[in-house]
């Protein structure tokens, strides 16, 4: 779980680097803030939170069998259908996990995510 003020500090990042508002808040860093509180409840690590899925530097191989899911997130929904990642360090399995779920998230589903060590 992440502390509560390591999220007010993140917020407060966002609203003074608003290229829009300058600090000030604007509608713009609000949108921003709300969908990392939501990326903090659902235990997306913090060092994912302004990545995306267009920033991917781990393996391209696994990037281009993931973009399917991506660009039709619905419809991978719909179906029910989960993934299990799995492979060597550095590959990207948490990287893309947190982008799916932020995806989700932006389309105002439900996400949660899990990780086990084994």
């Amino acid at each position: 779980m992440i502390p509560k003020g390591k999220l007010q500090r993140e917020k407060l990042k966002i609203v003074a680097s608003c290229s829009e508002c300058s600090g000030s808040g604007c509608s713009k860093c609000a949108m921003k803030c709300a969908r990392v509180e939501k990326y903090c409840d659902s235990g997306i690590p913090v060092s994912y939170w302004m990545r995306s899925f267009k920033d991917f530097a781990g393996d391209q191989k696994f990037k281009e069998k993931i973009k399917p899911v991506v660009s039709d997130i619905d419809s991978f929904y719909d179906k029910g259908t989960s993934m299990m990642f799995v492979g060597n360090l550095g590959t990207g399995k948490s990287y893309m996990a947190c982008v799916i779920l932020k995806m989700q998230y932006q389309k105002t589903m439900i996400a949660n995510i899990q990780q086990w060590q084994i």
